[in-house]
């Protein structure tokens, strides 16, 4: 097992897809970490301490790939994220500039 810190905006389906290179990874995250959450919609606080495992014989060659690209390029996934700097298009929370052009 290895211990992974989450980071802000990370819940344990990116760690799962990050580490397993699949969500079904959730499932050997919540048997190995009892307690860190009690329901798959809740999300650990950033700086949570996870194990993961080392090595899983179940994961078929395309999630190890996955992962592996992953920690190859030294990406991290957080879906939670919010994005630091806003597109052109974006007005505000759920408008974008299409939504104000006349298209007579």
């Amino acid at each position: 097992m290895k211990e992974v810190i989450l980071l802000t905006g990370q819940t344990l389906y990116d760690l799962a897809i990050q580490e397993y290179g699949h969500t079904d990874g959730i499932f050997l995250i919540l048997e190995d970490n009892p307690g860190v959450v009690n329901d798959f919609a809740d999300v650990p606080q950033p700086g949570t301490k996870v194990l993961v495992r080392l090595n899983v014989p179940e994961l078929s060659d395309n999630n190890r790939a996955i992962a592996a690209e992953f920690a190859r390029q030294g990406k991290l996934v957080a879906s939670g994220l919010a994005p630091t700097v806003l597109p052109e298009m974006y007005v505000e929370d759920g408008y974008w500039v299409h939504d104000y052009v006349n298209e007579n």
